[in-house]
């Protein structure tokens, strides 16, 4: 560079720069803030998205709720995790039928119970639908409990978590052998009943080493009459069969298990304090049932077309005696007609098999008499002979069903008025954990060993309860 250019460059120098390169180094850093905003409002914005989903999927989903029951929402954590519950529960009954059935001709035995549970497995709505169904009658028993006044404590729940888990912290009663009781007619009933309608089996615990616990939240109806007996002795408990210890050791055990499913103690405390709120209610409702009714007693004859029935009453009416011409029906002599005595029934139960128009009819009628042609059940013509109309106890098994009635009637009229259902309900049932691939071969027939034809058995498992009211979003 000459001695000239130099001088040139160290002037422009002590000038500074000029406004031309002033505008451009403006222009380049204006640039190169508004690349930096715009990055880190991507940024921002991504985080954001990405963080408002997991909220959404992790915090504000789980308090969602899929049903509300009189002002009491059931949420979707909760739900969820019965559900789990459950298709956990029968995975672990399709184990211990594995595990039991090692003969094929064995196997065959348990088939429809096998089938019974891969169906229900494999038909997730409708196990979310039952065990919705479930949570929901819960609530509603719970809460007309507290109204009753009925309570469960914390201790109840305890003793009965022990309990199913074979441990007494008291021994078990023994039975011990009794004087001759003299049983008056009246029935009382335990509260025990088996549950509205549903395929879903009493939740029980995963079986861990040699010890299968059983939680029997619905157990079947027994009714026990009134005995007077003379005085016996007091039945001492027994030495308890499961130590503190052991149930300890078991239930975290269990724990360990339903950890995985994010179902945890106070979950399962929850079932059982539910299971004896619907003990002590359906109690209360049995004891509100009266145990005498009007009944009536006598035969009936029935006929297929009321032309029959008509000619066979006009031979009543021209003398002939009714159990003759019963004993014609029965010989055949009389077709397209049967005959029967009609045992003591009561009323209400005579409308349920012959119709209540029948029923009002017979009910009428004084004894000794027979009624007019009655049009009844099934479409059939009925003719009914009265020998005797008189109160009197219920039977044991009239007096339960009752009872069941009374019970599931008060259920209905509370499931059709304070129930709401989330439109999003259906969507939010899990489908996990999921059937183990060699547990679905357990319901494919044996061509090779047809299954006997047994009753089948239920391994450790209560009757499954009743099915109830599907959701209707």
């Amino acid at each position: 560079m000459s001695k000239a250019a130099k001088r040139r460059e160290a002037r422009r120098e002590a000038l500074g720069p000029t406004r031309k390169q002033i505008r451009l180094s403006r222009r380049e850093a204006q640039q190169r803030r508004w690349i930096i905003i715009a990055t880190i409002t991507v940024a921002v914005l991504v985080v954001g998205v990405l963080g408002a989903g997991a909220i959404n999927e992790q915090v504000i989903k789980p308090r969602q709720p899929v049903a509300i029951v009189a002002g009491e929402e059931i949420s979707t954590s909760d739900f969820q995790a019965r559900v789990r519950f459950q298709r956990l529960n029968m995975i672990t009954q399709l184990q211990q039928v594995a595990q039991q059935a090692t003969d094929p001709q064995l196997l065959g035995l348990f088939q429809s119970y096998i089938q019974n549970l891969l169906s229900q497995l494999n038909d997730p709505t409708q196990l979310g639908r039952d065990v919705l169904n479930q949570m929901i009658d819960e609530v509603l028993i719970r809460h007309e409990a507290n109204k009753r006044g009925i309570t469960v404590t914390v201790a109840d729940v305890q003793a009965r978590l022990e309990e199913n888990f074979g441990f007494y912290r008291n021994g078990t009663p023994t039975p011990t052998a009794t004087a001759t009781a003299t049983i008056t007619p009246t029935a009382t009933a335990t509260p025990l009943f088996t549950d509205t309608p549903t395929t879903t089996p009493s939740p029980q615990p995963s079986p861990t080493g040699t010890f299968t616990p059983t939680a029997t939240l619905r157990p079947t109806a027994v009714i026990t009459q009134t005995a007077t007996p003379r005085p016996t002795n007091t039945p001492e408990p027994t030495a308890t069969l499961v130590t503190e210890d052991a149930f300890k050791q078991m239930l975290s055990q269990e724990l360990d298990v339903w950890r995985s499913i994010n179902f945890t103690e106070a979950d399962y405390r929850k079932l059982i304090e539910a299971d004896l709120y619907d003990q002590r209610l359906r109690a209360a409702f049995a004891a509100e049932v009266p145990t005498r009714a009007d009944h009536v007693q006598g035969a009936w004859m029935a006929f297929e077309t009321e032309a029959g029935a008509k000619g066979v009453l006009d031979r009543l009416k021209a003398g002939e005696d009714f159990k003759l011409l019963m004993a014609q029906i029965k010989a055949g002599t009389i077709v397209s007609a049967t005959a029967s005595d009609l045992a003591w029934t009561p009323l209400g139960d005579l409308g349920t098999r012959f119709g209540t128009d029948v029923e009002k009819a017979v009910f009428s009628t004084p004894v000794g008499q027979y009624t007019d042609v009655l049009q009844g059940a099934n479409n059939r013509w009925f003719i009914f002979q009265v020998t005797g109309h008189e109160e009197r106890d219920l039977t044991p098994q009239a007096l339960r069903q009752r009872q069941n009635d009374a019970f599931q009637k008060w259920l209905d009229d509370q499931r059709s008025t304070n129930v709401q259902f989330m439109d999003y309900w259906e969507a939010r049932i899990p489908t996990d954990p999921p059937v183990p691939p060699d547990l679905l071969s357990l319901g494919q027939s044996n061509p090779a060993s047809p299954p006997l034809q047994l009753p089948t058995p239920v391994p450790t498992q209560p009757p499954p309860p009743s099915p109830q009211a599907s959701p209707q979003p």
